[in-house]
Order: C-alpha cells, then structure tokens, then sequence
C-alpha cells in the first residue's frame, strides 16, 4: 500500500512536471481578473521540489544498497570465497591504532554522537562507546571498499537529483560571513545550531569551503524551532570567530558556548527579531528543515554529497 501511494505521487508529479505548456491557463478569476496557473505553481515550486528531493533520496539510498550488495557478490566470486568470509575480511582489519586513529581524525575520541538519538553521546572510553566505535569504524572500511568496487567494476549511476528551482534571495535573510572572499557568487550554509543532521553534513560544507573559497562568499544563517539567547552566538562577530564557534558545535560535542541574554536589553530584542524575520523568510522559500545550501539561486538540501555539489558548481 505504501509503495502505491508512493507510485501515485510521482504519477501525479510527473504529471505536473509535463505540464510546462500550461503557462496561460486560468486557475481562478476574480471580478474576471484572471488568475494564472503558471503564478500558482510558481509559489509552489521550491515547496514542490524538497518533496521530490525526499523521493531522490529514499530511491538514490535503495539503490546504493542494490548496488553495495551486488558488488560485494562480484568481488567474492572473483576471489572464490563466500560473501560472509568477504565481510568478515574486512572486519579483521579493525585493530587498536587504527581504530585510535579514526576517532582522532573523525573528532570522537572522546565522546560519540549517537546518530539514532540526536543530541546524546557515548564515551569514547566506556564499553559501550567502544563498540559503537568499532560499529563506526566497520562502516566507513566498507565505504572505502565499496568506493574501489565501485571504481574496478566500472559502476555508472544514471538517476539524478530533481532540478532546482531558481529563486531570488530576501533581503531578510541574515548572512554571517564564512571567508573574506567578496564575489557575486554566493553560497548561504543554511543550518541549525542544535541539529543533528546540521551537525552530520558539516565536514561536506567545510570541504566545500576549502576547495572553492576563492570563487564564492560563503554565508551562514541560523534556522531553528526555537529562538533563543544560543542564537545570538554569532551575532556581529568576525569571520575568525563564526567559524570557530561552527568548528566547536559541530566538529566536537556539539555543546554550546555558554551565553546570557537580558530581555530587558533593546539591541537583544532588535537582533532575535531580525533572527525571527529572517527564518521567516526561509521558510517563505520552502525551506523548514537543515541542512540547506543555497548557491546563488538554487536550493540544495541536505542530503546532497560533495560530488554532486561540486559537479553542479564546476559547470557554472
């Protein structure tokens, strides 16, 4: 049934998408002012395309599996050996120092997030954080595998992200620098503070910063359920120190720095009304959950990797 509903959507979409020629049809009228269709998906364009990136992603993800799971088939066979001893191959390589090694390189040899439960960490030194940090550890050894599988038996992937929607930026919208760089290319990190998932795609957004600072701004703007004084963290302060305080929420803890807010203060009023304004204005563009990048004129949720970020910004 579920499957149903989900074929009947895209029927629907696809039905929609085709529809490009309607551009002078009248969806209403009012005192015979004519209402057009185009203006009508207009509005819902950016809204429309985060369901289809939903949809992109829930197929990209099965299809990863499909793909990990015949590949690992392959590479058995070709070694004359059962897929569980392949597996179990690879599990052998977790030993001490290169389990040390990945905690210290990933930021989690002290406390790990748990990526089941937001915002909760284990002990990098209790039993059970150990265990999950060889769970970790199992994990990305078989993404390195996969990855030269992927590369040995020429593997091809022909699905691609929905296109995005063009928009034009509020002036609302507030803007914390990332570089010194000044550009008319621009690339808005659209995050919140305490989201785990913001958390899980920082390390994508700083690669991204690293190899195309010198082409583009980089922005940070805060979007979160519930304002508070954590939101004025990075209120008037320098690129140095946004970026250290980004560095500290999302590549450690996760914990906040502390902070003290007085209601009573009329420039703290002014700055958590601006913050209001300004997530009010993302959210008038269709974006309600983070991570988000908004590269000039396009959105790009979350869920993207670096490969296909950095593919659509070498063709511009």
């Amino acid at each position: 049934m579920k499957n149903l509903k989900i074929l009947i959507f895209l029927l629907l979409i696809s039905l929609f998408i085709g529809c490009q020629n309607n551009s002078d049809k009248v969806a209403a009228s009012i005192d015979g002012v004519n209402i057009k269709l185009h203006e009508i998906d207009k509005v819902i364009e950016t809204k429309l395309h985060s369901k289809l990136n939903e949809i992109y992603y829930i197929r990209r993800v099965a299809l990863e599996n499909v793909i990990e799971s015949k590949l690992i088939e392959r590479e058995a066979m070709s070694l004359g050996i059962s897929v569980d001893s392949l597996l179990k191959k690879l599990n052998n390589q977790i030993d001490s120092t290169s389990l040390s090694s990945f905690a210290q390189d990933n930021g989690i040899d002290e406390l790990i997030p748990l990526s089941s439960k937001p915002g909760t960490f284990l002990s990098a030194n209790s039993i059970e954080g150990m265990e999950y940090l060889k769970h970790l550890y199992s994990k990305e050894i078989k993404r390195i595998f996969i990855d030269k599988l992927k590369a040995k038996y020429k593997t091809e992937i022909f699905i691609s992200p929905p296109k995005v929607p063009k928009i034009i930026i509020p002036k609302e919208i507030i803007k914390h620098p990332l570089n010194s760089t000044v550009s008319k290319n621009e690339i808005i990190f659209v995050g919140g503070l305490t989201c785990q998932y913001t958390k899980e795609f920082y390390p994508t957004l700083k690669k991204i910063l690293k190899i195309h600072s010198a082409k583009f701004s980089f922005f940070f703007t805060p979007l979160t359920d519930e304002i508070s004084s954590k939101d004025l963290l990075i209120e008037n302060k320098s690129i140095n120190e946004t970026n250290n305080i980004l560095d500290e929420v999302f590549l450690s803890t996760g914990s906040l720095p502390s902070t003290t807010t007085d209601s009573s203060d009329s420039t703290v009023v002014v700055k958590l009304n601006s913050i209001l304004i300004s997530i009010n204005a993302l959210r008038e563009l269709g974006i309600s959950s983070t991570p988000v990048l908004i590269i000039n004129d396009r959105i790009f949720y979350g869920n993207y990797t670096y490969d296909e970020i950095s593919k659509y910004i070498d063709a511009m």
